[in-house]
């Protein structure tokens, strides 16, 4: 972060990629910590307006699946690809799907994920749903 103003070129740049006003851009230019930069201008992060607001602890998740993970796919907890988590997610995921499933249809869905996190966080896991992963992004 520096104190000094961002170049036009870079103010541009970030009002382009974010959408922001060119004084939002600036400041955000100014302030923000250049690795996220970086990746917010390769569009690899969802918008920084979305991401104040956000937990510290779940942006930092967000930058680290950023730069581990493909380019263009949805972001995941990096948790999922730890050797000793990952199963016990896959396996609490699984399990939370065929109890879906067997539910009639009328009250299925829209809480698979929270029923998936709940039951982890019982496990003492902390695991971040896709639409945490992706903030401002519309699942359905």
């Amino acid at each position: 972060m520096t104190k000094d103003p961002p170049s036009a070129e870079l103010t541009m740049a970030v009002r382009q990629a974010t959408g922001m006003s060119v004084l939002e851009a600036c400041e955000f230019a100014r302030t923000t910590d250049p690795a996220l930069l970086k990746r917010i201008l390769e569009q690899r992060v969802p918008r920084p307006d979305k991401m104040p607001f956000l937990p510290e602890e779940l942006r930092e998740k967000i930058f680290e699946a950023s730069a581990s993970q493909k380019s263009g796919a949805f972001l995941v907890d990096p948790i999922e690809f730890d050797p000793l988590l990952g199963p016990v997610i896959r396996e609490v995921m699984e399990t939370v799907r065929k109890e879906d499933a067997e539910l009639p249809e009328s009250q299925r869905g829209g809480v698979l994920w929270l029923t998936v996190q709940q039951r982890l966080e019982e496990l003492g896991i902390r695991w971040h749903t896709p639409a945490e992963m992706n903030p401002g992004t519309i699942f359905n």
